[in-house]
């Protein structure tokens, strides 16, 4: 059995980008894909954990911690410098949303977004669903001040799999570790 420490580089090992159109904006399912007339601005690629705490003896997702990186090639070198973070609100903004993300290069931006859609990663059960979210609402000047969908795609691990499903101690937390591409939306 991989420890997460070397379930995490194996799956930095194997990130495997969708087919990109010229425009380097990634091809996506049209489950996912913003609605006719979004703009593509970036992608980054995330590596961290989704969190998982136990309630009422199983474990229930909680929340995400990643750090956002620019390229795909190998982002546990020292050498390639985050542009970002991605977390939960302890609470929804006023549009109902928690999942942020916050780049931090000048100018800093953030965006909180609400989840439009779900669908399951094809490349199998044992990877986080490929989303389709929807901003709430925006901080700062920089990137994301426009950006009005994010899509989460080309994932790897993070799931619930191999958890308990009963007798956990309550408020005990786990983080399974996770990849994923981010791209961004903004409307024309």
């Amino acid at each position: 059995m991989l420890t997460k420490f070397a379930l995490l580089f194996a799956l930095l090992g194997s990130t495997a980008a969708a087919p990109a159109a010229a425009s380097g904006e990634p091809t996506l399912p049209s489950q996912v894909t913003p609605p006719a007339g979004s703009v593509y601005i970036t992608s980054v690629h995330a590596v961290g954990t989704q969190n998982y705490v136990c309630t009422n003896g199983t474990f229930v997702f909680s929340r995400p911690e990643a750090k956002l990186y620019a390229t795909e090639a190998r982002p546990y070198a020292k050498c390639i410098p985050t542009v970002g973070i991605h977390y939960f609100l302890d609470t929804a903004d006023v549009g109902g949303g928690r999942a942020t993300w916050e780049f931090t290069d000048a100018p800093t931006s953030v965006v909180t977004v609400k989840t439009l859609l779900s669908l399951p990663s094809p490349d199998g059960t044992a990877n986080i669903p490929w989303l389709l979210t929807n901003a709430t609402s925006h901080e700062g000047t920089g990137v994301l001040s426009n950006v009005q969908y994010v899509v989460r795609h080309n994932t790897k691990a993070g799931t619930a799999a191999g958890l308990p499903t009963s007798g956990c101690t309550a408020g005990a937390v786990v983080k399974q570790p996770y990849t994923a591409t981010y791209s961004y939306y903004g409307n024309a």
